[in-house]
């Protein structure tokens, strides 16, 4: 990776996997678009083995996102065999830190293929890459870069509301699409990679049409009432264009995780659309607190440390402090001084004072949980080795998650998905067996 002066650098154990792995993430959920990856094989193959793992699929990825030659003659025959292939409609380029090709050499080539191919697929580039970041950077600059070029207003408001997710898995996309689909509150899932990531990969071009976005309702986004960012660093980016170019309102998370947060965010699609809360819901907001109250005996002064997304553990600690947990040491992936700000708040709120990382390396981490007094880890797969040899519980979260099987599946979202986040958390806390969300 690079840092702030453009001088590449080397990160030891880094804790995140590289930024077009977002962008990639973000484009497999729209209909009839890929990704090309120009770099070299192994950068493609990286990040297709981070999927197949976390996904449990042997080629997933395969049909939306490959390699690219770095010759313009090869460029231009790879682009035309993928869309005549999957009848392509969107194709995005994305970059790797590979520097032998100049962004102008790519640029000019794109024009070229924009001219050749304008009547049957659209061409753009999505420079992925920052002087430091990950695939949640990734995610967020694709979300901006997709609606740069397809958002388009008609002058008349189509009432619905604009999700962008963020790289959640399909469970949870799913979940956030029942809670808004029974609240009767039209809206458009940005990015809806709850099929393509879900299925295998021979269904994912030609999967239902309503778990995927449509370039057409991405065109139509810019005429919304307002747009829901679910994660502020995976995602901001998007609604932040949307608001500026369009003057679509709009909202930044936090991800709807345990009581506080969920609550937060069912009065906030009330309060944009005036929807009601169905008393179905109301009866998952009353077991959940009903459970979290049963729970404390087990969780109360359980002391943890947590790493991974700064969107996903920022509710986790909240979540986690309203159990009566005690948070040792809490690190992002990502650097990020919004995150910061988070934790420290939480922390007040709580009377807690955990230390605080931004997007750090795993021996920051380790060292904290060699140092003792931790009942319980939470994060991904790659803390599993220093799990095992403190002899801490990790419960498993987060991305990616590749050593235990279903991860992506169950929603953590919500109140029916906070009382299966809640249930995970009290066998880890009482060391019954390592767990794992999604």
């Amino acid at each position: 990776m690079a840092n702030a002066s453009g001088v590449q650098t080397a990160v030891e154990r880094p804790c995140h996997v590289c930024q077009p792995l977002g962008a990639i993430y973000l484009i497999s959920g729209i209909k009839g678009a890929t990704a090309l990856v120009h770099g070299p094989q192994s950068c493609c193959g990286y990040m297709r083995f981070m999927l197949s793992r976390h996904f449990k699929e042997l080629n997933s990825g395969k049909p939306f996102f490959h390699e690219v030659s770095c010759s313009r003659h090869k460029f231009v025959e790879d682009v035309y065999g993928l869309a005549n292939k999957y009848n392509l409609r969107l194709i995005y380029l994305t970059n790797t830190c590979l520097h032998d090709s100049p962004a102008e050499m790519i640029n000019n080539w794109l024009t070229e293929m924009k001219f050749r191919s304008q009547e049957f697929v659209k061409i753009a580039s999505i420079d992925a890459l920052q002087p430091s970041g990950s695939y949640v950077n990734g995610y967020d600059i694709a979300s901006k870069a997709v609606l740069e070029l397809l958002a388009r207003p008609k002058g008349a408001c189509n009432g619905k509301l604009n999700i962008i997710p963020g790289m959640l898995n399909p469970g949870d996309l799913h979940e956030v699409k029942r809670i808004l689909a029974g609240m009767c509150v039209p809206f458009t899932m940005l990015y809806d990679g709850s099929e393509t990531l879900g299925t295998r990969p021979e269904e994912h071009m030609a999967g239902p049409a309503s778990n995927y976005t449509f370039p057409e309702e991405l065109a139509d986004a810019a005429n919304s009432i307002a747009t829901i960012a679910l994660c502020r660093h995976a995602g901001g980016a998007g609604a932040d264009y949307l608001y500026l170019k369009f003057g679509v309102p709009a909202h930044y998370g936090p991800l709807p995780i345990g009581l506080t947060f969920t609550d937060r965010f069912v009065d906030q699609i009330k309060g944009l659309t005036g929807a009601g809360i169905p008393p179905a819901y109301e009866r998952e907001r009353e077991n959940l607190l009903d459970a979290m109250g049963k729970s404390k005996r087990y969780t109360a002064g359980k002391r943890f440390v947590i790493t991974g997304d700064p969107d996903l553990i920022s509710p986790l600690t909240h979540f986690a402090c309203e159990l009566g947990m005690e948070p040792v040491a809490v690190m992002s992936n990502t650097p990020s001084d919004l995150f910061v700000h988070e934790i420290e708040t939480i922390a007040k709120k709580y009377a807690k004072a955990p230390v605080i990382i931004s997007g750090s390396k795993l021996s920051e981490i380790e060292r904290i949980i060699y140092q003792g007094g931790t009942d319980m880890i939470l994060g991904p797969s790659y803390l599993t080795g220093i799990a095992k040899s403190a002899g801490v519980p990790l419960f498993r979260i987060g991305f990616p998650v590749y050593d235990r099987c279903s991860c992506d599946r169950w929603p953590i979202l919500g109140y029916r998905g906070g009382l299966r986040l809640l249930d995970l958390i009290v066998k880890t806390a009482r060391g019954v067996v390592e767990t794992f969300a999604g």
